[in-house]
């Protein structure tokens, strides 16, 4: 039998893979991120839509981002990268485009 790729899978089987990938059961993940192990359950086996503070949870667990788990495509480098500032402050995020853009522009000009 062929694999299914994420982006064919449901949300439910995603969530089956991507814990199983990482050595988890069900129960470890229900107690991980505070839920009723029976709600989860229901959440790989389809019965359930999963809440968004559940979807909150699983992708810090799993470091991906709401579009992979909800459709199963990964995310462009921009959007990885507005994911990992997402935590930084205006300011933070401000100083550290400034170094990014300083060490473009210096890798830029070694070429």
């Amino acid at each position: 039998m062929k694999e299914k790729k994420y982006n064919e899978m449901s949300i439910g089987e995603r969530l089956n893979a991507l814990r199983k990938e990482h050595g988890f059961t069900q129960l470890d993940i229900s107690e991980t991120i505070g839920i009723n192990p029976k709600t989860y359950s229901h959440y790989e086996n389809d019965n359930s839509v999963v809440t968004l503070d559940v979807l909150q949870s699983l992708t810090k667990l799993y470091g991906v981002s709401y579009d992979f788990l909800i459709t199963g495509k990964e995310n462009s480098v921009e959007e990885k990268i507005s994911l990992l500032l997402s935590g930084y402050s205006e300011k933070q995020k401000e100083s550290l485009y400034n170094i990014v853009r300083v060490l473009l522009k210096e890798f830029c000009s070694l070429s």
